[in-house]
């Protein structure tokens, strides 16, 4: 069971390795990967405003 998941896993990073060649694949997921910590950070100023007992102004 543990060497299939071995070769499961290699195959499995073979391909996303051939996929993050591609420079449209490169693009999209910096693109993804930056939307997602600036909603984290977004998501962090808020509960460091919320517990300082500032209101952010909606609008």
């Amino acid at each position: 069971m543990l060497k299939r998941m071995k070769v499961f896993g290699r195959r499995w990073v073979g391909k996303v390795g051939r996929l993050l060649r591609h420079p449209a694949m490169v693009r999209v997921t910096v693109l993804v990967t930056a939307k997602v910590v600036f909603w984290i950070l977004q998501l962090l100023i808020i509960a460091l405003l919320t517990t300082a007992g500032m209101a952010l102004p909606v609008g």
